[in-house]
């Protein structure tokens, strides 16, 4: 683990091979410091593993009526039931009665009563809600269905419909679409498929569902065409649909179209529909689907805007425009759609809508829960406005003491919360900021003054770091305003705040005083801005830059004045940096990809390294393919935590659709612990908990004593706050690699774990079957089945392989009172033509062999019989033929 005392042997690649006996020394050393530091006490309901302990803000994307007196909402990842008794102000109830959703929500579905809402959410996939009447009114119970690609949902008393389409516009290769619509029973309480329903062509994509008697109508387009239509099935038995009527059309204007939203009222349809001119302007038409073996199409109307989505009040229809408002139309006569009044808002994103007599509730996006007055539905008025005490686009968040400040990016404000109570955030302050703010960075100055460093990035007006001195969260005030540049990097330590420019410009400044911050110095560095990725710095004196082409830059920052650049790691060729994280101590981890710059990489590292000493920064242990825990991916953030508990490294990354790389999917957060001991001094990471944080910016803000942090999602769903943890099921910090031993030498596999309780124990499988110490059928002997360290001797082929095609694999199973984890599997890959074990099957093997068996040496004994003869040679023989 990491590195021995000087002079003691390096766990690399061979080191590693060649040092297995040393780990269960190095298991016993680090159970007793752990010990001794009191990690292996057990607590009263530990928990096991981070958690998300609370979710806070995002926007208001959904909303659902329960019943007369309830509203189903969505804000962020979260569902909540808001009481109507007021009909003119819903309010939570206290206390809440909330859901997590496993990604922000897009529509809900349920029929008014019904004891099940369904979630079309933003990742494609589609949430089960269950709903209580009794003794409360609760929500609960999330089962995700798995469809994916799901673009529309409708729901009645015992089925829904999911509407699922995918399509790739041509980028990796021919144009294509498929598109379906799954229909599951809910009579059983447990959702379960009855059938799949197909488009007429599989050049027909599904966008949208309404239902009119027992006609499902689907709206849809066809691929890269201006086609585009409606379609009927019969669901009077849900099992077996039957397709009984479609209306073709054309957009004008347009090569590629779809239908954008599309509701029925009464045996009509209202269909909305896109062109692909600029600017996009929606259209709108009424279907007639009386006699649904041949629906008709109304006239057309322009919206003169991009339909976002429709409710109904009887005739009623409304339709949400983006960037203008919700306009209400008057359907009696589908030939004649008469237009009745707006209420324009640019700032809403109205994505759903609930219609009650005289009232509306629109799911507004970042403008929250709005409660409409549609008594005159030509002069519609909110009846209250909506409070907005969360953050609706956090983009970035960070952490002094118990103040949380985050960068509410879709509101351009700075907001100020009390992280007092790890199960709330209370409202401090909100300071407004300069437009296109973009990153954060928090300085501590002497005498407890908190400064916030906020950089903007495009502001039409001039960008700038404006210093707030936050010292008082009730009452942040701005010091002064740094100009003339566009901030890519920032980072603030001691009293110093470091730049890195769009002009490639490493910039010093002193806000010992900061109504005047001094520029202390300007060093220019080669290539574009956004080749460098990363920056961090510590104390007054150290900082690093880390590069896509150039490595790790250490800078010496003693003398703000004059800088020196003292060394550049880089230690492999086409090496790339993605994020970086400095302990208190003298570690740094980096995490980089190595590869052609403009491919995927080959590998990824993610390394630890001694920078006491930054002029000559040392590795102490690496994550790569062929070492450690493996390749461990290439993070995007990288954070240090120092728990009451223990030390934790936490890495985020960006996950993206590889066949649509707009689409934005599941971030994922790894957890490291950082254990301490005589062989590892924190330099080895252990992964102990991967989670997926949905729409996850991975900025990372840990609370004062580390036992929590948040990490910020931007407007599609919010803060997340973070539990860390008390207890851990055991980590893999040394998975076991694959080994090419000799026929009749050793061999050692070894899989070293870390957890809390530190009592670990340890089990060997083969192909899934517990492995056990002493003398196989075929002539090796094991030892080490329940240690870090497994061991061979005497390896015979029956160790490696079932046949020619299929080797054995070995895995290792750590265990402690959290849990279970299961190592990598790794492989024995014999080849028992080389004899001398030299790497190569050559003549030099054959000499070798006939040498030992002339002078009756034992490992001649090429079959294990016990005799040295004439048959050991013959099958060395054919085993050289048959060549590795």
């Amino acid at each position: 683990m990491g590195v021995l005392p000087r002079g003691g042997p390096h766990f690399g690649n061979r080191g590693v091979e060649n040092s297995m006996r040393v780990f269960s020394y190095c298991a016993a050393l680090l159970t007793l410091a752990a010990a001794v530091l009191g990690l292996g006490v057990q607590r009263a309901a530990a928990q096991c593993g981070p958690t998300i302990s609370g979710r806070f803000g995002g926007e208001v994307s959904a909303v659902a009526q329960v019943n007369s007196t309830t509203l189903l909402v969505a804000r962020g990842t979260e569902a909540e039931l808001y009481s109507l008794v007021n009909p003119f102000a819903p309010t939570t109830f206290s206390s809440h009665r909330k859901v997590d959703l496993d990604a922000p929500a897009v529509k809900i579905s349920m029929t008014q009563g019904s004891s099940r809402a369904f979630v079309l959410r933003a990742d494609g996939d589609v949430q089960m809600l269950s709903v209580r009447y009794s003794p409360l009114l609760t929500v609960g119970f999330p089962v995700t269905l798995g469809v994916f690609d799901a673009v529309d949902i409708l729901a009645d008393d015992q089925k829904v419909y999911i509407a699922c389409m995918y399509e790739d516009d041509g980028t990796l290769g021919a144009p294509y679409i498929s598109s379906r619509i799954h229909v599951y029973d809910l009579s059983s309480g447990t959702p379960v498929r009855l059938r799949t329903i197909y488009p007429m062509t599989d050049y027909y994509g599904f966008d949208r569902l309404a239902r009119v008697g027992n006609v499902l109508w689907a709206g849809f387009h066809e691929l890269q065409s201006s086609i585009f239509g409606v379609e009927g099935f019969d669901i009077s038995n849900p099992a077996n649909p039957v397709h009984i009527g479609a209306a073709l059309n054309n957009a004008p204007l347009g090569v590629y179209t779809y239908v954008t939203a599309m509701t029925a009222i009464g045996t009509n349809l209202l269909v909305s529909y896109r062109h692909d001119n600029f600017p996009y302007n929606d259209w709108m038409r009424a279907v007639t689907v009386a006699t649904p073996t041949s629906p008709a199409w109304q006239p057309a109307v322009n919206l003169n805007g991009q339909a976002g989505t429709m409710a109904s009040l009887g005739t009623q229809l409304r339709i949400s425009i983006k960037d203008s408002g919700v306009g209400t139309w008057q359907t009696s006569n589908p030939a004649a759609l008469a237009w009745q009044g707006a209420y324009f808002d640019t700032f809403p994103e109205v994505t759903q809508m609930v219609c009650v007599s005289g009232t509306d509730y629109w799911a507004g996006g970042r403008a929250g829960l709005m409660t409409v007055n549609e008594t005159n539905v030509a002069s519609p008025t909110l009846r209250s406005t909506p409070i907005t005490p969360l953050p609706i686009g956090p983009s970035v968040v960070r952490q002094r003491g118990n103040t949380t400040v985050v960068l509410d990016y879709t509101l351009n404000t700075m907001r100020l919360y009390d992280y007092t109570l790890p199960e709330a955030q209370q409202l401090r302050s909100s300071f407004f900021l300069p437009l296109y703010a973009h990153k954060i960075e928090i300085g501590d100055l002497a005498g407890g003054i908190v400064l916030a460093c906020v950089a903007t990035y495009g502001n039409p007006g001039g960008d700038s770091i404006t210093i707030i001195d936050i010292t008082n969260p009730a009452a942040p005030v701005t010091r002064s305003t740094i100009s003339g540049f566009n901030t890519h990097l920032l980072s603030v330590s001691g009293s110093r705040l470091y730049a890195f420019t769009t002009a490639s410009d490493f910039k010093i400044y002193e806000l010992a005083q900061p109504l005047t911050p001094q520029l202390r110095s300007t060093t220019h560095f080669g290539g574009t801005y956004y080749n460098f990725t990363c920056m961090t710095s510590w104390s007054n004196n150290s900082a690093a830059l880390g590069s896509q082409s150039y490595g790790l830059w250490m800078i010496n920052t003693t003398n703000a004045t004059a800088p020196l650049v003292s060394a550049v790691w880089n230690p492999v060729t086409n090496y790339h940096v993605s994020a970086i994280a400095k302990g208190p101590g003298s570690y740094m981890w980096v995490s980089a990809s190595v590869g052609e710059f403009t491919s995927i990489p080959t590998t990824t590292r993610l390394e630890a390294l001694n920078v006491s000493n930054i002029a000559n920064p040392t590795q102490r242990f690496v994550h790569t393919a062929g070492a450690g825990a493996g390749s461990q991916g290439v993070f995007t953030s990288l954070t240090f935590i120092q728990s009451p508990v223990a030390k934790f490294l936490v890495g985020t990354r960006d996950l993206y659709d590889i066949y649509d790389p707009t689409r934005e999917l599941y971030n994922r957060l790894t957890m490291y612990e950082l254990p301490p001991g005589f062989l590892t001094s924190e330099a080895v990471p252990f992964p102990i908990a991967t989670m997926e944080i949905p729409f996850g910016y991975g900025n990372l803000a840990v609370s004062a004593d580390g036992s929590r942090f948040i990490v910020a999602a931007g407007e599609r769903a919010e803060l997340y706050q973070f539990a860390s943890p008390t207890q851990w099921a055991p980590g893999f910090g040394i998975q076991p690699l694959d080994q090419r031993p000799c026929i009749n030498g050793t061999a050692s596999l070894t899989a070293f774990a870390s957890g809390n309780p530190v009592a670990v124990t340890y089990q060997w499988y083969r192909d899934g079957i517990a492995l056990v110490n002493g003398p196989t059928a075929w002539g090796s002997t094991i030892s080490g089945a329940t240690e870090p360290s497994l061991f061979f001797t005497r390896v015979r082929p029956e160790d490696a392989s079932i046949s020619q095609f299929q080797h054995h694999l070995y895995t290792c199973i750590a265990t402690n009172s959290c849990g279970s984890t299961t190592s990598s599997f790794a492989t024995l890959n014999i080849c028992a033509a080389d004899f001398n074990c030299d790497g190569v099957a050559d003549f030099f093997d054959y000499l070798d062999y006939v040498d030992a068996f002339a002078a009756g040496d034992a490992s001649s004994d090429f079959n294990i019989d016990g005799a040295i003869d004439f048959f050991d040679y013959l099958d060395f023989v054919d085993a050289f033929s048959a060549g590795c």
